[in-house]
């Protein structure tokens, strides 16, 4: 049985989301939040209040991006929604 190449995607309402570009964003999110964490800590005197928020975004991120792995995607090769950063 051939597997099939097609584009996955999200059905949101009446949208189709690519699920691929959904997924590249957020991982440009947990990148940049990962290294602004980061950069927060190792400051000399840390504020705790943005870490936490950071962090909070962080985690976040990291529930949808997990989620969309789980999700049982519909291949669609006529998918147009475009998400934009």
């Amino acid at each position: 049985m051939a597997t099939s190449t097609k584009p996955q995607a999200l059905i949101i309402g009446n949208q189709r989301i690519k699920i691929e570009e959904i997924s590249a964003k957020i991982e440009r999110d947990v990148s940049f939040l990962r290294h602004r964490i980061h950069r927060l800590e190792n400051q000399t005197k840390p504020n705790t209040v943005i870490i936490k928020t950071y962090e909070d975004m962080l985690h976040s991120r990291l529930s949808v991006l997990n989620w969309l792995e789980d999700y049982a995607p519909v291949n669609d090769e006529n998918c147009n929604f475009r998400m934009t950063s």
